[in-house]
């Protein structure tokens, strides 16, 4: 299986199905067609996220947004086999699966595409798995500069990874409530260092917890199956680069809901101003 990092996902789709669909001439290619559907609901989804592979594992093309009943196209492919691979874009959490149902590359089944020809029926019907156990993490963001709670709505997230600090096992997205309180999780059991980045780039200074400036010096936080573990923030304003945009922390975010959580496996993508917490392993 040659397996795609949803945050990869969320920031490349675009730009890919812009270029791919020029590749070939029109009458010497042909189109694979679906739908996407939730399984539990049976309702469409609209993010994009199917992408179609050559047997040689190579990406050769990636739908665009989906119908609002959830049908996508595929166009410009030449002639030939294909799998196919569903990608959660939209950060809810869906599992990601070979076409058929199928858990990895190898297993999947082989779709044909011949020229001037649309092959279609290509449906996916996916679901969101179960959260794995865990335990949880919440606390404050405040702004030291201001001496207040980051606003209502502002977005922060967590990477959970194995002990070298490389290999991502989970990510979650959660948002401030009005008093700058957040919660994440389920975390796996076990005990990790956290660095805070904020994505925007443009407010706050990475730190790691407790004020810390590196991994070595960090404190290590411990999660327990099933028990909250509370993880403060006091965030410091980093000084303005000329030329730069500025975002005001005291501004409301809308549009967003509040303390929501999303487990979402392989990756996070980040956009707007984004605030995130990277989570390492303790090394031994």
């Amino acid at each position: 299986m040659k397996p795609i990092r949803a945050c990869l996902v969320g920031m490349c789709l675009f730009v890919f199905f812009l270029t791919s669909s020029t590749a070939l001439a029109q009458g010497d290619t042909g189109s694979i067609t679906g739908r996407v559907t939730d399984e539990a609901t049976g309702q469409p989804l609209s993010a994009p996220g199917v992408i179609v592979y050559n047997l040689a594992g190579d990406s050769v093309g990636v739908s665009g947004p989906l119908s609002p009943e959830g049908s996508y196209v595929i166009d410009a492919l030449a002639p030939g086999s294909y799998k196919l691979q569903w990608v959660d874009s939209s950060l809810q959490g869906y599992q990601v699966e070979w076409w058929q149902d199928q858990p990895d590359f190898d297993s999947a089944d082989i779709v044909e595409v011949f020229a001037g020809e649309v092959t279609a029926g290509i449906d996916f019907v996916v679901s969101i798995p179960p959260p794995a156990p865990g335990g949880f993490l919440e606390g404050h963001l405040t702004d030291l500069t201001a001496g207040t709670p980051v606003p209502e709505g502002f977005r922060l997230g967590i990477d959970v990874h194995e002990p070298s600090g490389e290999t991502l096992v989970m990510s979650a997205v959660a948002w401030t409530d009005a008093a700058g309180w957040y919660r994440l999780g389920p975390v796996p059991e076990g005990t990790y260092k956290l660095k805070f980045v904020d994505g925007s780039l443009f407010v706050y200074g990475e730190e790691w917890w407790q004020d810390k400036t590196d991994f070595a010096m960090a404190d290590a936080v411990d999660i327990r199956l099933d028990e909250v573990t509370v993880v403060d923030w006091a965030l410091e304003q980093k000084a303005a680069i000329p030329g730069t945009p500025q975002v005001n922390p005291q501004l409301p975010f809308t549009g967003l809901p509040v303390a929501w959580v999303a487990v979402i496996g392989l990756g996070l993508v980040v956009a707007g101003s984004l605030a995130l917490v990277s989570v390492h392993r303790r090394l031994p």
